[in-house]
């Protein structure tokens, strides 16, 4: 499912020139809660539609880590701050004053 959700995104596949073509969404489940990272995604994409499919993934993942006792860190991942357009890939930026 996470694949999909990455091919789904056009991470992969579309040439990133334009920072503004793009947007940020948590993904995953830590089992103390919050989400396990970040991914980038393109805004033409059935927003919609691509979000349901993030939902159902971090929600089955947060199940799954109940019905199996997993267990991780706890530390709150910051989200970033911008995605940034570098050689034609979208990549994910953080404000490094937070760390």
């Amino acid at each position: 499912m996470y694949n999909e959700i990455i091919d789904l995104s056009l991470v992969n596949s579309q040439t990133c020139t334009d920072s503004k073509d793009w947007s940020i969404t948590g993904i995953g489940s830590k089992p103390c809660g919050g989400v396990t990272g970040y991914i980038a995604y393109s805004k033409k994409v059935n927003e919609p539609e691509f979000l349901n499919k993030v939902k159902a993934y971090t929600d089955a993942e947060a199940v799954f880590n109940g019905k199996w006792k997993i267990y991780s860190t706890c530390e709150a991942l910051p989200p970033p701050a911008s995605v940034e357009c570098v050689d034609g890939k979208p990549k994910l930026t953080y404000n490094t004053a937070l760390f």
